[in-house]
């Protein structure tokens, strides 16, 4: 049951507070993807590094654990995309593995029609760094070979959040494919724990970017516009309880009741845009 009041929230809480929800979203989306693939994760397994062709900038890093992802064909008639030996700690980051780019894409312009009309809101930017990370999954074949040999060392995309009032903060909806458990912190606690200052990616403009995506990705462009539509539909749908005030003063179980319901409602209408 709800609490009779809605306790104050400071800057901080309350721009999280609304934009918790897109959390979920992001998991429907690569949930959705996944299906698409026609694939199911099999198995997801610990690696020595020893056994692993890496790029020598890993050895950098300490505190590293490898997982090799195994894939077969989906027979599945019930949409379920896990072998029964996969654990559950590892489903979500598996699902967002090299996805990151693509999130960004779809939920960039949908950070600013959330946060448009508050007082605090000043700007939402697509950035790109090397990532010190403490996981990392890669795909093998039958044969047990991997996707790509070496491993590259991936640059990673996340949200910038900056507020008028000069506070700056991290969105990254895709973090837990390398260990980052907060999606919302601030810019520079997320800096000082997970970003090589020392490693620069390639510049390139958000143009670029976002064409890079529309390229390799099918119908983003259509994903991205259903993705808006379909959060602002489910926000105005008095049948859910989506408004970030409604939902922020919802007990724990109502608040994963919802979120469960939002997953499953992108997931469905992301796999929708490939099928019509």
């Amino acid at each position: 049951m709800a609490s009779s009041s809605a306790p104050i929230l400071s800057d901080k809480e309350r721009l999280q507070a609304k934009l918790t929800l897109l959390a979920n979203v992001a998991v429907g989306f690569v949930e959705g993807l996944q299906e698409l693939s026609g694939k199911t994760i099999a198995r997801i397994e610990k690696r020595a590094k020893a056994d692993i062709e890496i790029h020598d900038w890993y050895d950098d890093i300490e505190n590293v654990n490898y997982y090799a992802i195994s894939s077969k064909d989906n027979e599945s008639t019930d949409g379920n995309v896990w072998g029964s030996e996969v654990e559950e700690h590892l489903k979500l980051p598996a699902l967002f593995s090299q996805q990151c780019s693509k999130i960004v894409y779809c939920l960039l312009p949908l950070i600013s029609d959330i946060l448009g009309d508050d007082e605090e809101f000043d700007k939402v930017t697509w950035s790109r760094e090397y990532i010190k990370m403490r996981l990392v999954l890669f795909h093998i074949d039958e044969n047990n070979r991997q996707d790509h040999d070496p491993l590259p060392f991936f640059a990673h995309d996340f949200i910038r959040l900056a507020t008028k009032s000069g506070t700056k903060y991290v969105l990254d909806f895709t973090g837990e494919q390398y260990g980052i458990e907060e999606w919302f912190q601030t810019r520079r606690t997320y800096y000082e724990k997970y970003v090589w200052a020392e490693k620069i990616p390639n510049i390139s403009s958000k143009k670029d970017r976002i064409a890079k995506v529309e390229e390799e990705g099918a119908k983003m462009p259509e994903l991205k516009a259903m993705i808006s539509q379909s959060f602002k539909e489910a926000q105005s749908d008095p049948t859910w309880k989506l408004n970030w005030k409604i939902f922020n003063n919802l007990s724990e179980s109502e608040k994963e009741e919802q979120r469960k319901g939002l997953t499953t409602l992108i997931r469905k209408r992301t796999v929708e845009v490939f099928l019509t």
